[in-house]
């Protein structure tokens, strides 16, 4: 069976682990699905869909032009289309004609890289680790690995030389074709599971350690949409974080090769995300709106329901794919995007996206969160908590809103001198904070009236890496203690369920007094009079989850 290139392990230096960004994706464990009757119903129907399966052409996903004065912050540019680009989930973003800024980064070290098969894509199955390449190694593999793969597969040679050679079609026209038929052959490979094909991905690189592609100018300043400048921008609301997050707080850099891929999944907390396409050949988007987030998991859970049943998190994972053919027999309204160099695309909140590169490319990413994206957020940390595939969550979202509202009340701001965008932020911020201590307040209650003792305001610290044993939720305005493990702290909602001592063991730690919230929610509310309030609503319609948990 003809494979893109013969499969070589580098073992990577020891040196590299310290290298990882520090939020990389968690590899999955092994697992073993070898059970005859579960193999055997899974190959009759790949079986069967390989027999009855069909190319199917889903819709493109909208595409922005902004003007160069609406280019002049990006945030702002974004605001005004989010609640387009969320009936999507992903939207291609073409900057003014002119605009490219000149790739640069040097990548002084090595990177390592993800091993793919992509005939397993719909396994599930965890990846492998690559190589340890340089950029220039990695560019002079990635050709030949192309090069040898249309050698192997002369049909699809053809087939792209009658589209170059066709006059008839305009260079736009073209391109599509290109794509779409570069489409059909990848998801061959992944539908039909016939020919073994390899590739590799050099994913999550944080460009504090590789370095970015983006560079300041020679004055020293950066432009508005280089992705280093997301996190502080005035409508970010990450800019509260007070740790380094690559991803987050730094972008991360990517380099692909042909049929590379990035696997379905939703950002971390259900953030926005903005990718830009520095060089190289395209990638191809697919993106899932929010609505459909329900239809595309139950998706993904029917086709691989021994590995859900595993793996309960595979969700998580980032390693399944599954294809626009099976995708819209469920009904899943999904889009896809061409981005070619010098494009970005975005990503909504809670919209599942993937896609694969068509050759040796290198991209970049950022998330960031706008004031709508409160709501989802908090939502995002319930479903890690309590929907099926539990998960760890990146940082404090209590503690993210309370440092939020506490930075818009310090007297700095003049509330009748607000933009639209900033009222709106402050009434989003105002409910969610509001909800969020008057859950916290019934909780203590709740506690007090078991027999919980305590007051130890500012006593026991909670830093950032207390998780919560149970649910693995980072506490902020409190948390619980034991007497049988004194120095591990578990959130209110599971004081418990970590052990099974009496509550006169237990003591309730307070790093934000109720009066402390209360001042908070005042200040807040003192600020907001000198605006209007919106008119249109600004949470987002909520819809249940599997019948539990609200997302």
């Amino acid at each position: 069976r003809p494979r893109t290139h013969v499969r070589k392990r580098n073992p990577r230096p020891r040196a590299m682990a310290a290298q990882r960004p520090k939020r990389a994706r968690r590899a999955p464990a092994s697992y073993d699905v070898d059970a005859g009757d579960v193999q055997m119903r899974m190959a009759l129907k790949r079986s069967l869909h390989q027999v009855n399966r069909k190319d199917v052409r889903v819709p493109d996903a909208p595409v922005f032009r902004p003007t160069v004065e609406e280019f002049g912050d990006p945030l702002k540019y974004i605001t005004g289309i989010r609640h387009l680009v969320q009936k999507s989930g992903i939207a291609k973003i073409i900057p003014p004609e002119g605009w490219k800024p000149e790739f640069s980064a040097n990548l002084p070290r090595r990177f390592p890289t993800k091993l793919q098969r992509v005939d397993l894509l719909q396994q599930g199955k965890p990846f492998g680790d690559g190589g340890n390449y340089t950029m220039e190694e990695f560019r002079e593999k990635a050709d030949r690995v192309k090069k040898e793969y249309l050698k192997s597969h002369p049909e699809l040679t053809e087939k792209l030389f009658r589209v170059q050679e066709n006059s008839s079609l305009t260079k736009e026209e073209t391109d599509d074709e290109m794509c779409r038929l570069w489409e059909e052959e990848y998801w061959r490979i992944v539908d039909t599971c016939n020919e073994e094909v390899e590739t590799e991905y050099g994913n999550d690189l944080d460009v504090k350690v590789f370095d970015s592609g983006f560079h300041p100018d020679r004055d020293g300043k950066r432009h508005p949409w280089d992705l280093n400048k997301f996190p502080s921008n005035s409508l970010c609301l990450l800019k509260a974080l007070d740790i380094p997050i690559p991803g987050m707080t730094s972008p991360w850099l990517y380099l692909g090769m042909l049929f590379a891929t990035f696997c379905f999944h939703t950002e971390d907390h259900f953030l926005y995300s903005i990718n830009y396409h520095h060089l190289g050949a395209p990638k191809i988007w697919y993106g899932v709106p929010r609505q459909g987030a329900t239809k595309f998991e139950q998706a993904l859970r029917e086709n691989v329901p021994a590995v859900f049943k595993e793996s309960p998190d595979l969700l998580h994972r980032l390693v399944t794919m599954i294809s626009p053919s099976v995708a819209t027999g469920y009904g899943i309204n999904m889009c896809r995007a061409v981005q070619n160099a010098g494009e970005f695309i975005i990503t909504c909140p809670e919209a599942y996206h993937g896609g694969f590169n068509m050759g040796f490319n290198c991209g970049e990413a950022v998330n960031f969160a706008l004031h709508d994206w409160l709501p989802i957020g908090r939502q995002a940390v319930e479903f890690y908590q309590k929907g099926a595939g539990k998960r760890a969550v990146v940082f404090a979202h209590n503690k993210l809103l309370h440092d939020l509202c506490k930075s818009f009340t310090d007297g700095s701001l003049d509330p009748f001198c607000l933009s639209d965008d900033e009222v709106e932020c402050y009434y989003t911020c105002l409910e969610e904070y509001t909800k969020s201590m008057e859950e916290e307040l019934v909780l203590r209650s709740w506690l007090k009236g078991e027999g919980v003792v305590g007051n130890y305001v500012g006593r026991h610290k909670i830093k950032e890496d207390d998780e919560c044993p149970v649910c693995s939720t980072i506490p902020f305005f409190s948390a619980v203690s034991c007497a049988c493990r004194p120095n591990k702290l578990v959130c209110l909602r599971h004081a418990f369920q970590s052990c099974g001592c009496s509550s006169s063991q237990k003591k309730l730690h307070l790093q934000v007094s109720a009066a402390e919230m209360m001042m908070v929610k005042k200040n807040l509310e003192m600020k907001n009079r000198g605006s209007t309030p919106p008119p249109r609503p600004l949470i987002p319609e909520l819809h249940a989850r599997n019948g539990t948990a609200c997302r």
